[in-house]
């Protein structure tokens, strides 16, 4: 755990009464959302060769999918002080590489920000 582990947070927010048949549930999809939940942690730990890379798919479009998905509003690389793994596999079995640990010490905190909207069935 770093410093910034434990500045994670969550809440809960009613939606307004006028946005009710706008926004649907992200659980069920059949219903429209009532209640909206916001967190923000730390995701992953890096190094500096895997956030650039990390970065790097989120600039090719890969934020853009997440955001439009809903499963990630924003995304912070938060320098971290003290001795912390990589938690970024490296390797890619997709292209025959094996699927290894990094093994260099981490040095940002990926801080993600996700909005969830659920129904009264689902929440």
């Amino acid at each position: 755990m770093c410093e910034h582990c434990s500045e994670a947070t969550f809440r809960m927010d009613e939606l307004p009464a006028d946005s009710f048949g706008e926004v649907m549930c992200d659980g069920c999809g059949k219903f429209t959302a009532s209640t909206a939940w916001y967190e923000r942690r730390v995701e992953s730990h890096l190094c500096a060769e895997q956030m650039e890379k990390d970065n790097f798919l989120l600039d090719q479009g890969h934020g853009d999918f997440l955001r439009q998905v809903g499963l990630q509003e924003g995304v912070d690389y938060l320098p971290i002080e003290g001795e912390q793994p990589c938690d970024y596999p490296e390797g890619n079995p997709l292209m025959g590489q094996e699927l290894m640990e990094c093994t260099r010490a981490a040095k940002f905190a990926k801080m993600v920000e996700e909005i969830y909207n659920y129904c009264n069935v689902c929440s």
